[in-house]
């Protein structure tokens, strides 16, 4: 399921279609996982830049691998929103969520922080036991 960003680029001729690229891996978790995936990106992702955009997508992915993989979830959510100059791309499940006091601890969710910091985008992770998980990355647009 993972794919270097060089060869994403490749395959897109230099530049990421992202949203492009978020619908294959949301029909991947789908696939692989058998998970019930449900697709909701209301923001133009074309706002974020390049390197936002690789971020966005490896922040994503790693989200969806962990949900279909860790939680145990029956529904994978892949959102985004524009709020004011934020725009927020967001993976939500409603699995078993993480043991009380581990929201953000773990080699998968500090990778998604530091993508996300590369970037000066911020990651928030929610989670409450048998509650669910949402992974949240915040962008700046300004």
């Amino acid at each position: 399921m993972g794919r270097s960003i060089e060869e994403l680029r490749a395959r897109s001729a230099g530049s990421l279609d992202l949203l492009a690229l978020l619908q294959e891996r949301l029909a991947e978790t789908r696939e692989y996982f058998g998970v019930r995936t449900h697709e909701d990106l209301a923001a133009d992702l074309t706002v974020l830049g390049p390197e936002e955009q690789a971020a966005a997508y490896r922040i994503a992915s790693e989200a969806l691998w962990n949900a279909g993989k860790h939680s145990g979830a029956n529904n994978v959510y892949l959102e985004s929103r524009q709020v004011g100059s934020v725009l927020l791309l967001k993976v939500r499940d409603d699995g078993r969520g993480l043991p009380a006091g581990e929201n953000g601890t773990g080699a998968g969710l500090a990778l998604m922080r530091g993508r996300a910091g590369e970037v000066g985008a911020a990651l928030d992770v929610i989670s409450a036991p048998n509650r669910g998980t949402t992974v949240q990355a915040r962008f700046d647009t300004r």
